[in-house]
């Protein structure tokens, strides 16, 4: 083999790891941007349902404040209102 011949190959052999390389390299980017994938949808699931959560609970919470206000208006009505004395301590 004469020294062009050999340069020309040593080319193609370099050409040629390069792009196993870069193969390599874009596969294990590809799994990698699958895998992102999956964690944002894994993650989404996980903030939706920490958010329905939250809001069952508050919703618990208004329905329970809601109640207590009745409740506390009710009192004071009644605790208002005027009361007979008991015929046993009338005069």
């Amino acid at each position: 083999m004469n020294k062009r011949v050999k340069k020309k190959a040593s080319k193609r052999r370099a050409i040629k790891r390069q792009n196993a390389a870069l193969a390599a390299e874009v596969t294990s980017l590809k799994a990698m941007i699958n895998m992102q994938g999956k964690m944002i949808e894994e993650m989404q699931n996980i903030n939706s349902h920490n958010a329905q959560a939250t809001n069952e609970r508050f919703d618990k919470l208004e329905a329970t404040n809601e109640k207590m206000k009745l409740d506390l208006d009710n009192a004071i009505i009644s605790f208002s209102k005027s009361k007979k004395s008991s015929w046993f301590g009338r005069k």
